[in-house]
């Protein structure tokens, strides 16, 4: 569908394709080396898509594999596939021109900074909650002093679900914020 929708757009002239800037995430479940590629390849299918502007390994904990069209989810069974073996993967889809940069989702300051000291293609961003309640500073600013981009997941606090999940509060329910 939303292959369709872009193909759409770029057909009729809406938008081109070096005006978009795209994100793509490995999934738990696709960190094996010979799955990595594999898995970049089905996502660029799906969307009709040439390359990826980033691609982030989505969370810091190898999955068994589970197939590409089923990914594993819920009481997955935990893989073998050290996550700097991934990284390796994510840099050949780099030097194959299927990915423009990587990074991460997820990492904290210790994976983070190993991952650092051991990249060849250097990590572009890392992805993690951030929010009015959970500021994270010594991570946020680990990264800036890396170059690493920090985009926010639920920069809103995670709002009525994390509520309910963790008892956290609502930063948009917080007269202050």
């Amino acid at each position: 569908e939303i292959g369709a929708a872009f193909q759409r757009a770029f057909d009729e002239g809406l938008v081109q394709r070096q005006d978009l800037f795209l994100t793509g995430k490995l999934w738990n479940s696709d960190h094996d080396v010979d799955i990595v590629p594999q898995a970049c390849d089905h996502s660029l299918r799906n969307l009709g898509l040439d390359y990826f502007d980033l691609y982030l390994i989505h969370f810091p904990v190898a999955w068994k594999h589970t197939g590409l069209d089923k990914p594993s989810w819920g009481a997955s069974e935990l893989g073998s596939t050290p996550l700097i073996d991934t990284w390796r993967a994510m840099e050949a889809l780099v030097d194959e021109g299927k990915c423009r940069s990587i990074g991460v989702s997820n990492y904290p300051l210790l994976l983070i900074h190993d991952l650092v000291a051991q990249a060849r293609v250097p990590v572009s961003c890392n992805q993690i909650e951030v929010h009015a309640y959970y500021a994270r500073e010594s991570l946020v600013n680990y990264c800036l002093s890396r170059d690493i981009c920090v985009t926010a997941h639920t920069p809103l606090g995670g709002g009525v679900v994390n509520n309910q999940t963790w008892n956290t509060p609502i930063p948009l329910k917080d007269p202050v914020i």
